[in-house]
């Protein structure tokens, strides 16, 4: 495994080995790092997240601590923000660790770090209105206590934190922050925190708020209704959300189907089912009828003999063509007359030179018809006649010798063409492949290392395609080795359905091939597609890779999980895609955990809007117990 900094052009890459530190919680590997360089700490993987952030993930304290008491005012990792606008506080925060929070709490508070207490993710929330929702109570006081001011913010969805407690019927948390004169009450949708208690059916917290708060009952929501209004003309209790009318639709469903939809985008990725192996031009063989502008005894000796009327007819003769443009030469190395050509050539060598209207010499043509050992002598004659340019040719479909001896499957030929003209290598045919990608392809190993072996060698495919995507699709592991460690940027190519070999291995669920190319360079985890946005886990949810998903994240603790352009997380896509394993997944899992409220950008729905929308019980069921 590479353990140098990889930098992705930014100077202030994660140190692999502080990376791997932090993942597994190794104090003592940290220390012995930040022993030489205290600025290590400040490295950053792709998603901005410092070893601080990447330990509050995984939940590791003691890492924690330990590095903490290596920061000072150069290293202000309590107040580093990554590129979803987590503190590392947050980051505990959101992903459960309660513990932890507190402990980076004290922190904060000890330094007087109050701006980073107080600090918003980029949905708004900072870490009360997270410790609330995910019902740390015991933090959230702690929160309170430590900053009264983190009660006055409101989310993006102008929620704030009392709102939230009222909603989650947190009697304790509210009293805590009615004390606090200027604390927000606003909910979403216009509601305000007593609109929330009525809603609830909670009498306790409505007198506690209109106690404090008198004048939240004439606040009307955005639909003109006051709490008194809810109170008059509704009693809305939790228990009835699943209850169905005589259609069997709950109220969930009614609402799904009178709510302002804008499309919301499905899927991003195709089946790639095309097996571009088998786009090749092997079966082109010359096959036409001899006519009359090439001598009739020519033609005969051409197709049937062995060189002795090749001699008689004289070397006049041998320079006719039929209308398509082939030689005596041509028609005898489709067959296969070693003997005739041999002869033919001794008479008029300049005849290796002549190309038919296919665009093909003699070589090609022997090649392209399967005579490998008629194709080898060929190759000797032009390198003896200095003929690079005749070994070089391209047929009408940009096809030279060396394509055709791969795709064919003639091994000893390729390498000996190979050897004769290491620029054959170079060219690629009308469907942008490359010697080298066939070779892939076919998981011919020798041809593909001698070509490797050539600096410049193409390395393209069809459909935008590389060798390293050909490898991936047929899981050759010792190939896909070989060019990560000598073209490793190939990782990143993406072929026409915008798709890098990572997301090929992720897509097609080829986990050994993932772990191959993240032990050679571990940010490739952090690979976005170009068209949308699309990271790696979302790939994964679409067709529900668990195996893919863990393993990604035992690599990218903090790897992507959202589509840059619609907001559409792994966990709606797996809803969408009724992919309930990795949906079950992802609620148990401490890294994605914040993903259940998590909303798209289309038109604000979380994963139980869409498992509703597909009426899918089991799903509605799992999303609504681990609700926070």
């Amino acid at each position: 495994m590479a353990t140098d900094t990889t930098t992705q052009g930014e100077a202030a890459a994660m140190d692999g080995r502080l990376l791997e530190a932090a993942i597994s919680g190794d104090a003592q590997s940290m220390k012995l790092l930040a022993l030489n360089d205290p600025g290590v700490l400040l490295g950053t993987t792709p998603w901005g997240n410092t070893c601080l952030h990447i330990a509050c993930i995984q939940g590791h304290e003691e890492f924690c601590k330990e590095v903490l008491t290596l920061d000072h005012p150069s290293l202000p990792l309590l107040s580093a923000i990554n590129t979803d606008g987590e503190t590392p506080l947050l980051t505990a925060v959101t992903r459960g660790h309660a513990s932890l929070a507190s402990a980076l709490l004290r922190c904060c508070h000890n330094q007087h770090l109050s701006e980073t207490i107080l600090k918003q993710d980029k949905f708004g929330c900072n870490a009360l209105h997270h410790a609330v929702r995910r019902g740390q109570r015991m933090l959230a006081l702690e929160l309170v206590e430590a900053e009264p001011a983190l009660s006055k913010a409101v989310n993006k969805r102008g929620e704030s934190p009392m709102f939230i407690a009222v909603m989650r019927n947190f009697t304790d948390v509210l009293d805590k922050l009615l004390e606090i004169p200027e604390s927000a009450h606003s909910g979403v949708f216009g509601f305000n925190v007593l609109h929330a208690a009525i809603r609830n059916g909670n009498p306790v917290m409505a007198k506690r708020v209109m106690e404090k708060h008198p004048w939240l009952a004439r606040q009307e929501n955005e639909r003109n209704d006051t709490p008194l209004h809810l109170a008059a003309n509704e009693d809305r209790l939790q228990h009835l959300i699943n209850m169905a009318n005589n259609n069997g639709e709950t109220a969930l469903h009614l609402a799904a189907k009178k709510k302002n939809k804008k499309k919301m985008v499905a899927a991003f990725l195709r089946h790639q089912d095309i097996d571009v192996a088998v786009l090749d031009n092997a079966g082109n063989q010359v096959k036409a009828a001899l006519p009359p502008s090439m001598d009739g005894d020519t033609a005969s000796s051409t197709s049937s003999s062995d060189g002795a009327t090749s001699s008689s007819a004289g070397s006049v003769h041998l320079l006719g063509t039929t209308p398509r443009g082939n030689t005596c030469l041509h028609i005898a190395s489709v067959h296969g007359h070693e003997g005739f050509c041999k002869a033919a050539l001794a008479l008029k060598p300049s005849l290796l030179a002549a190309v038919n209207s296919d665009g093909e010499t003699a070589l090609l043509a022997a090649v392209a018809s399967g005579r490998a050992s008629l194709a080898s002598v060929l190759l000797r004659r032009c390198r003896d006649q200095q003929l690079s340019e005749t070994i070089l040719k391209k047929d009408k479909h940009g096809c030279n010798a060396l394509h055709h001896a791969v795709s064919s499957g003639h091994r000893e030929l390729a390498l000996q063409l190979i050897e004769a003209e290491p620029a054959l290598s170079k060219a690629v045919n009308q469907y942008a492949e490359s010697p080298m990608f066939i070779a892939v392809m076919r998981n011919d190993a020798d041809v593909f290392i001698k070509l490797l072996g050539i600096p410049d060698s193409a390395h393209g495919g069809a459909f935008g395609w590389n060798a390293l995507h050909a490898a991936v699709r047929n899981g050759n592991s010792a190939i896909a080795k070989k060019i990560m460690e000598t073209r490793p940027w190939l990782a990143r190519e993406e072929n026409e359905q915008t798709a890098t070999p990572m997301h090929m291995a992720v897509l097609w669920g080829k986990i050994d091939m993932l772990t191959l190319l993240l032990e050679h360079d571990r940010y490739l985890g952090y690979v976005l597609n170009k068209a949308a946005g699309t990271p790696l886990l979302v790939t994964a949810a679409s067709r529900g890779h668990v195996g893919v998903a863990r393993e990604l994240l035992k690599h990218c603790p903090d790897a992507p999980y959202e589509n840059q352009i619609d907001g559409q997380t792994c966990l709606h896509f797996a809803v969408w895609s009724q992919q309930t394993e990795f949906v079950e997944f992802v609620l148990g899992s401490p890294q994605l955990g914040k993903l259940v409220n998590m909303r798209n950008k289309n038109d604000g729905a979380t994963a139980l809007h869409l498992a509703v929308h597909k009426c899918n019980p089991k799903m509605v069921a799992a999303l609504l117990r681990t609700q926070t």
